[in-house]
C-alpha cells in the first residue's frame, strides 16, 4: 500500500488537489483531512476540485458515519466548501453512501467520475456564488 499523499495547484477561479495512495481507517481519513484543510487555508480557496480517482479508501459504512461526525466537530471549515470530487470507480457504491451522508449533515460533497464535468459544475458555482 502506498501512503496517502495530496498535491495541489491554483487555478484562477478555484484549487485543485490530487491526492493518491491509500486510506485505511479512521485516522488516516481525518490526517488526510487535516491535510487537505491546511492546503485550503493556505490558499484561500473555497471553490475544490477533488481528484480521488487514484486513492483507495478502505473503510466501512460505519467508519463513513463516524467520520462525518468528526467533521462536524472537528473540521467546520468543510461546511462552506464548494467540492466536486473525482472517484475512484471502483468505490462508487461506498462514495455514494458517504455523499448521501455527508450531504444529510450538510456538507456540499458531490461526486462525480469525469474531470471535465467536475470542473464545468465547479466554475458554474463560482458564477453562482460571486
Amino acid at each position: 500500500m502506498k501512503d496517502f499523499e495530496l498535491k495541489h495547484k491554483r487555478h484562477e477561479k478555484y484549487l485543485s488537489v490530487k491526492g493518491t495512495g491509500t486510506s485505511s481507517t479512521l485516522r488516516s481519513i481525518f490526517e488526510s483531512t487535516q491535510k487537505l484543510l491546511k492546503i485550503v487555508e493556505d490558499n484561500n480557496s473555497k471553490f475544490i476540485l477533488l481528484d480521488y480517482s487514484e486513492l483507495e479508501t478502505i473503510t466501512s459504512n460505519t467508519d463513513i458515519f463516524t467520520i462525518t461526525r468528526i467533521y462536524e466537530n472537528k473540521a467546520p471549515l468543510l461546511y462552506p466548501l464548494f467540492k466536486r470530487i473525482i472517484i475512484n470507480t471502483k468505490e462508487i457504491h461506498l462514495e455514494k453512501y458517504w455523499e448521501e451522508i455527508c450531504r444529510l449533515r450538510g456538507f456540499n460533497y458531490n461526486i462525480i467520475l469525469n474531470a471535465k464535468d467536475a470542473e464545468v459544475w465547479l466554475l458554474q458555482q463560482v458564477t453562482e456564488v460571486r
